[in-house]
């Protein structure tokens, strides 16, 4: 077991302690060869552990001191299934949240869930590159993609933004993490709630009492849902229990309490398949930290508490919807059960991107006006109650509504008589966040968009409002470059080049002009490297790649080596840097190396003939000799490798091709040789 102290120093050391451990081996006897790979092994899993340790602590850590797959090669095959491997996977994108109410804080994690073998191997999306957010992953909740990504055990740490792709059908990708339709959230969702007691804690929740709150009751989760989603959806089901399963609440086996709650419902007789959603209701457990915890999408949730708020928000989780939040606050809009779990109606933004605004009450505004909007709370209503406006920045939308005291809304404490503005991605699952609330006479002001909301008049009795939007010119909004590298990390012989490539990103507005981005680099002692072009000037959103030559010293010892370039832009004075490693390993094998044609023991026709060959190594083929009866006939330094033979006036009879082949460190290649005749 590793402290939090140690996990990064050890992550850290065991690239270069394995680096070390295979040039042993390499070097061991024959008869210390077992004794040395039993020491390698356990290197490799002290590094493993790790590794696997830091993946949620620091992933850009265990992306950089990933060992590169030349080096990989040279494990043993025995021991390889413990090294982290980069790889291409596909699958579906599924998002867990653990809300903690009191906190105000939520834990989010995103798996990928690969098909495999008849089964679903679910693994844990792990996110290195700073430029892949929170907000793109859930833009691809649901949805099937492919990633690119460094494969630990049930870890796929992502390095690269740019690596992820929707799938748009089978065989096809896209090239976009920005899904173009939004799923419509409808129909009955039959649901079962579980209630479970712990053995040292027993639920006070009753299957009567949840039976009214999820269902039948006027103020049910049931009746909440219906009257936001205009009738659109609806839950129907059953409370079974409580039943005692074998766990104690001094640790948080959520998973293992589902297992054994399914097990003992169907004990009593409770068939599972009637129901799309369960529910599994737990006593408070302080060893969780959290209130509810959902998939989204999903079929399965927790809630540790009687409330029905807590019951709608995590059932809304695996309806695909997400929080409702202020640009501070994770659950900070109380307009919507997405926030602080209140039974009130759903903010404009979420019925909106679930599809439960039906036609005539939704308008899109292109351009300056005056609008006229009905309350999104009368849910009997045709006319248009929500404003939506493009937010070209961020390609956002924002949702324009006002909220009255009716149906659940007489809930809500503020909000009413008040225009909101709401911004959203503007498809499931996205957060909502709430910007203001506007009395008559007030004004929401975005300048980076030229994009101004102002409350004209309010009529909170009636539950109406005129609103204008003003759109005007937009200011330049400078913000920090973006920069990636890849390869992460490289392997050489000391002293020779490799390059890595920066992809430079100007990330200002639209409004902006065009940047100057200079380049700097952080090297070990003794390392040299150099940009090309050395500096860019890139327009607003363009990207640009950088070639980036780095060489270590002859002198360099066998160990993994940190690399770091930073780009400054002109406008906005900001800075982004990105990291890489340079692993040295000096190579001692000769490249692999055999002659293609002609074959052995061919008889060929004087004349012009072609010898061809092909050569292999880890470090890079610099050139491959080709001599005729021990003559140099030619050396040729790029694949494929091939040298004409002038043989017209070459003796008739039996003569000998040979080839060598010379890598990048100076490794030369015993001879390799065919026998041919010519006629």
């Amino acid at each position: 077991h590793l402290t939090d102290e140690s996990t990064e120093q050890q992550a850290t050391g065991g690239t270069d302690a394995l680096i070390r451990g295979l040039r042993d081996l390499e070097n061991a006897p024959p008869q210390a060869r077992a004794r040395q790979e039993q020491m390698l092994q356990r290197i490799i899993d002290q590094r493993a552990a790790a590794l696997y340790a830091l993946t949620e602590k620091n992933p850009r850590l265990v992306w950089l001191k990933a060992l590169p797959d030349t080096l990989r090669q040279k494990v043993p095959a025995s021991l390889r299934a413990r090294i982290e491997q980069e790889v291409d996977a596909s699958g579906t994108v599924v998002g867990r949240i653990a809300d903690d109410f009191a906190a105000g804080r939520a834990q989010h994690q995103f798996f990928l869930d690969v098909p495999e073998n008849g089964t679903t191997r679910r693994l844990n999306i792990d996110v290195a590159d700073r430029g892949l957010t929170q907000d793109d992953l859930l833009k691809l909740v649901g949805r099937r993609v492919k990633m690119r990504g460094m494969l630990l055990t049930d870890h796929l740490v992502v390095g690269d933004k740019r690596t992820v792709q929707l799938v748009a059908n089978e065989g096809t990708t896209t090239t976009t993490v920005t899904p173009t339709t939004s799923p419509v959230v409808s129909g009955n969702q039959p649901t079962l709630v579980i209630i479970g007691n712990l053995q040292d804690k027993a639920n006070t929740c009753t299957a009567s009492g949840l039976a009214t709150s999820m269902f039948t009751g006027a103020a049910s989760v049931n009746a909440l849902y219906q009257e936001s989603s205009r009738g659109q959806v609806s839950f129907s089901g059953d409370v079974v229990g409580p039943f005692t399963i074998n766990y104690s609440s001094t640790a948080c086996e959520y998973s293992a309490w589902s297992t054994a709650l399914d097990a003992a419902a169907k004990a009593a007789g409770v068939n599972l398949s009637n129901y799309k959603r369960i529910t599994y209701n737990m006593p408070p457990n302080g060893s969780c930290g959290w209130s509810g915890l959902a998939y989204m999408p999903g079929t399965r949730s927790w809630v540790n508490t009687c409330s029905a708020g807590v019951f709608a928000h995590e059932l809304g989780h695996n309806l695909s919807l997400h929080h409702a939040a202020t640009p501070s606050a994770e659950y900070g809009d109380g307009s919507d059960p997405m926030g602080g779990a209140r039974m009130v109606q759903f903010n404009a933004a979420n019925r909106v991107m679930a599809g439960w605004q039906p036609t005539g009450t939704l308008q899109d505004v292109v351009g300056s006006g005056s609008f006229t909007i009905t309350s999104v709370s009368l849910t009997s209503a045709l006319s248009p109650q929500v404003l939506r406006v493009r937010k070209p920045d961020t390609s956002e939308q924002y949702y324009v509504s006002m909220r009255t005291a009716a149906g659940f809304d007489t809930n809500l404490s503020a909000y009413k008589g008040l225009v909101t503005v709401h911004r959203a991605s503007g498809t499931l699952p996205s957060k909502t966040v709430i910007l203001a609330q506007l009395a008559a006479g007030q004004s929401y002001n975005d300048t980076t968009n030229g994009i101004q909301i102002t409350a004209s008049t309010i009529d909170a009795v009636n539950g109406g409002a005129t609103v204008a939007v003003a759109m005007n010119t937009p200011a330049c909004s400078a913000t920090a470059p973006g920069v990636a590298v890849s390869p992460a990390s490289q392997t050489a012989s000391p002293g020779l080049a490799r390059t890595y490539t920066m992809t430079v990103s100007n990330r200002n507005s639209a409004s902006c002009p065009s940047s100057t981005f200079a380049l700097a680099q952080v090297l070990p002692a003794g390392f040299s490297g150099s940009f090309a072009p050395a500096s860019l000037t890139l327009a607003s959103g363009a990207s640009a790649n950088v070639s980036w030559s780095v060489t270590s010293p002859s002198t360099a010892a066998d160990a993994s080596y940190p690399l770091s370039a930073t780009v400054t832009e002109s406008v906005s004075k900001g800075a982004a840097a990105a990291n890489a490693s340079y692993v040295v390993y000096k190579d001692a094998s000769a490249p692999a190396v055999t002659i293609t044609s002609p074959m052995q023991g061919s008889i060929l026709t004087r004349g012009s003939i072609t010898v061809n060959a092909s050569a292999t190594d880890s470090n890079g083929v610099a050139s491959v000799s080709f001599h005729v009866d021990g003559k140099l006939l030619g050396t040729d330094t790029s694949a494929p490798y091939s040298m004409k033979w002038n043989a017209r006036k070459a003796a008739i009879g039996n003569h000998t091709i040979s080839v060598t082949a010379t890598d990048s460190a100076g490794n030369t290649s015993a001879p390799v040789s065919v026998s041919v005749t010519l006629r």
